[in-house]
């Protein structure tokens, strides 16, 4: 069973097999753990010689790529120690700091208890409550939009006849919402959150809410240029949007679900690379449509405005907005793209970390897109953001005092940009170019 010819891939794909074909009643040499189901490698006295060759197997041969023997994709032949969530008593932090505790056949605490006491705990609170900080201000900003109508139509908190500003906003609530959910356990190490249910949903919605988001600009710049008199997006671009919007939530969320739930997949931890590859093939056709839609109309716009004497800045924003969406859009796929190659549509392992890292692309993303949506569709009275006007009320003094006046915010409908109240830059001038004064003390 040690012999050193007999390679990762082999017993990997030995122990696959044992796997499906070991009886529902058989017994074990060991009374197991609760991390230790009725798969053979999870008695690891049947593969591994004691504590100090788990450890060697896990933070060696499988975290340190080619030197371990297994190139740069260990999660396709990776031996899971124990059902995730899982892993053995004394690993990292848990106990005595290091791995000098760890207990051979002992699968009995949390991925989560192994970052320390209290360390994973306190980062998934934080994460939490930078989640509810944007959400909670955009719904704030939603009640304040609707009180300033003359004929208010908030029905259970949502407008009923949004415009562009409105609908980034309770999006942002919406994506904030189960973002927060997502946070209670954002890598699923400590089983609050059962990878293949709650998580991957609230994961669905952290990733095809961004791409609502771009796809709802994109169509507004669009409107603003081929709208004609009434303002109304062609048919092709509404397809084009209703289409794109229901596919990534759809395929966000039914795949994400169905990824964990295929046949072959016997840990917990797992997941089908072939449905995770077809779920972000359909965010990169979508990515690659809108960012080439950007890049056209970004032009159109440039050759609008050339020869032109005065200069529309609403048609220069959104020119500039068009090249930002062209950018994201590309990255986007790029990123996307990366993930169907590293998943080659095969079956992979979650590896268990050696390291207390929670991943953050997902949430650094969706935290990006919270806040921008937060600071950019604030409403303006008098001049002042809401923001300003808050910070005001809390420490009872006025912060700045701005010559503009509230018409001078940058369309929101259009381009999600406003114009800077008091963001002063040294020389006096917010964003928008607005002279701004500090008042004395």
């Amino acid at each position: 069973m040690h012999d050193l010819d007999y390679t990762f891939e082999e017993r990997f794909h030995d122990h696959m097999a044992d796997m499906n074909s070991i009886p529902a009643n058989a017994t074990w040499a060991i009374v197991p753990t609760v991390g230790q189901v009725k798969f053979p490698q999870h008695d690891h006295s049947t593969w591994l010689s004691n504590s100090s060759s788990l450890v060697n197997y896990v933070c060696e041969n499988n975290q340190l790529g080619e030197s371990g023997g297994h190139g740069v994709m260990p999660q396709f032949y990776y031996i899971p120690v124990c059902e995730f969530p899982y892993i053995n008593k004394g690993w990292m932090a848990h106990g005595e700091p290091g791995f000098g505790d760890v207990e051979f056949n002992d699968c009995s605490i949390f991925i989560s208890e192994s970052f320390g006491p209290g360390v994973y705990d306190q980062q998934c609170l934080t994460m939490i409550v930078l989640a509810l900080i944007p959400s909670l201000a955009c719904a704030w900003f939603v009640k304040l939009g609707n009180d300033a109508k003359k004929k208010p139509d908030v029905k259970w908190f949502f407008p009923m006849k949004p415009n562009l500003n409105e609908k980034l906003l309770c999006i942002s609530v919406f994506v904030g919402v189960f973002h927060a959910i997502r946070c209670i356990d954002p890598s699923g190490y400590a089983g609050r959150l059962q990878i293949k249910n709650i998580h991957t949903l609230a994961t669905g919605f952290c990733v095809a809410g961004p791409i609502h988001v771009g796809l709802m600009l994109v169509t507004s710049w669009i409107t603003i240029i081929d709208g004609g008199k009434k303002k109304r997006a062609p048919r092709w671009a509404r397809v084009l949007y209703n289409l794109g919007v229901w596919s990534s939530y759809a395929s966000e969320l039914g795949l994400g679900l169905l990824e964990y739930r295929m046949p072959a997949l016997n840990d917990s931890g797992a997941l089908d690379g072939a449905i995770t590859g077809v779920k972000y093939l359909v965010s990169v056709l979508w990515c690659v449509v809108y960012c080439i839609l950007c890049f056209l109309y970004g032009m159109r716009i440039s050759n609008m405005l050339k020869g032109k004497g005065e200069i529309n800045p609403q048609a220069k924003r959104i020119r500039k907005m068009c090249r930002l969406g062209t950018v994201g859009f590309f990255f986007g796929a790029l990123v996307k793209v990366f993930g169907v190659f590293g998943r080659e549509f095969k079956i992979c392992q979650t590896v268990t970390p050696c390291d207390p890292i929670i991943e953050l692309m997902i949430p650094i993303f969706v935290y990006f897109l919270q806040y921008l949506i937060a600071y950019t569709c604030q409403p303006a009275r008098k001049g002042k953001k809401a923001i300003t006007r808050l910070a005001e009320a809390a420490i009872g003094k006025k912060l700045f005092e701005s010559t503009a006046s509230s018409t001078e915010v940058g369309s929101a409908a259009s381009t999600v940009v406003s114009r800077g109240d008091g963001d002063g830059n040294g020389d006096g001038e917010g964003e928008g170019g607005n002279k701004v004064h500090p008042t004395p003390a």
